[in-house]
């Protein structure tokens, strides 16, 4: 059973409001209000403590009357974050693989063509460690997704090897731990106690990567990769319950265990100017990524019959870049040391809002509740500096720092740094 929704969040009539009594607060989440209403006193079938839930509401006579904070509380939009983190992650390694292959072109014009045939074997090892860090500020209440900040930690080991003086292939095995929390509900009303957040969302990720670089000329290059990532997820919701009469709170605690997958592609080209120790060019590429994570139950975790079912979920990306990279070469008693900036923008071309249909368990009728995330931006910045230095017996260490600019409401940063090993 489906429920059309046309009430627009904050907002509600003059006529809905005379009808409330004195005491009912104005709703701060009408779509759900509705909703609840519907489940309670109309076509749903709550059973168990889903029944007791409702029985509560409008001072016994179970009509499904919630309220303001209870309607806002209750509403279920972590599970519209859910993808946005997998994509994320996607068009990281995507970008990740871009910037390895600076750093090998990098390592050749930093050395010189005749040198750097010299110094450079065949394989390569590699190893990197990431930190991200991010956060999202969304107005309570009306808005559709919820705020929340997190981060996000990995590991990397891989192997390249140099089939031919300009053409390198490789690949990359990745470990990653993302943790992040919902903020917490506004207090609009007495007596209400939100909790210290609105849950949390988890994920324990492996995943692979495999990439060439193809040098055309000395100056013209184009690098491909491609990857997959298997995801573990744990989204926690933290809710309160409370009906129109505000005589008592219930808290809500649910946890859902659903598993995701992310594939991506990717094509980048590019090209180079020398001039004396300074390398610098424009370069442009679209990564494609599609993830998806399966559909779950929420285990009711303090027996409120408020747990529920999230369909499976999937998104796509068509992200486009176009950027411009520099560097100059400093060579010291130690070795060549590399300095880089880089400023990039970012189009994506099927960025749409996620949607994804809910049900309490408890609902026989299984009365559908459909949630749609805000629309996100299309276009963003990113700013990137970084250090890579050419040592001697073929050891290359690096580090890089990235800011997003640009991307409303939503704010990133990344520090990666690694070892490369010639042999």
């Amino acid at each position: 059973m489906r429920i059309t929704l046309s009430v627009r969040p904050g907002l509600i009539s003059a006529a809905a409001f005379l009808s409330m009594s004195a005491g009912t607060a104005m709703a701060s989440n009408a779509d759900f209000q509705s909703f609840f209403t519907d489940l309670c006193a109309g076509t749903g079938i709550p059973t168990g403590d889903l029944a007791t839930r409702c029985a509560e509401t409008g001072n016994g006579s179970g009509d499904g009357d919630l309220s303001g904070d209870s309607e806002s509380s209750l509403n279920p939009s972590q599970t519209l974050s859910s993808n946005d983190v997998a994509l994320a992650a996607a068009r990281s390694r995507s970008q990740e693989t871009r910037e390895r292959g600076e750093r090998l072109r990098e390592g050749e014009s930093a050395l010189g063509d005749g040198a750097a045939s010299q110094s450079f074997g065949r394989l390569s090892l590699l190893a990197h460690a990431r930190g991200e860090w991010f956060e999202t500020d969304r107005p309570d209440g009306g808005d559709p997704e919820r705020g929340y900040d997190g981060d996000l930690w990995a590991i990397e080991f891989g192997l390249d090897y140099r089939a031919t003086d300009r053409f390198v292939i490789g690949g990359i095995l990745t470990y990653e731990e993302m943790d992040s929390d919902f903020d917490r509900d506004l207090q609009q009303g007495t007596p209400f106690v939100p909790a210290s957040d609105a849950g949390s969302m988890e994920a324990d990720s492996w995943g692979i990567t495999l990439f060439g670089v193809y040098n055309v000329t000395d100056s013209f290059y184009v690098d491909a990769a491609a990857g997959y990532r298997s995801s573990d997820y744990t989204f926690e919701r933290s809710s309160v319950f409370q009906e129109s009469g505000r005589s008592s709170q219930i808290p809500v605690l649910t946890e859902g265990e659903p598993d995701g997958d992310e594939w991506w592609g990717s094509l980048n080209l590019g090209y180079d100017w020398q001039r004396g120790a300074w390398s610098f060019g424009p370069y442009g590429g679209i990564t494609y990524a599609t993830s998806d994570i399966d559909s779950y139950l929420e285990k009711d975790q303090n027996g409120s019959g408020l747990n529920m079912r999230v369909d499976d979920t999937d998104r796509d990306s068509v992200l486009t870049h176009l950027g411009f990279r520099a560097s100059y070469a400093i060579s010291t008693g130690s070795g060549v040391w590399v300095p880089q900036f880089r400023a990039e923008w970012n189009y994506d071309f099927d960025n749409d809002p996620l949607d994804v249909d809910t049900t309490y368990a408890l609902d026989t009728a299984q009365t559908l509740y459909p949630l749609e995330g805000n629309d996100p931006d299309d276009d963003y910045f990113n700013l990137g500096l970084g250090l890579v230095g050419i040592l001697p017996n073929g050891w290359i260490p690096f580090i890089d720092g990235e800011i997003l600019l640009g991307y409303e409401d939503f704010d990133r940063y990344r520090l990666t740094g690694g070892l490369r090993k010639e042999f």
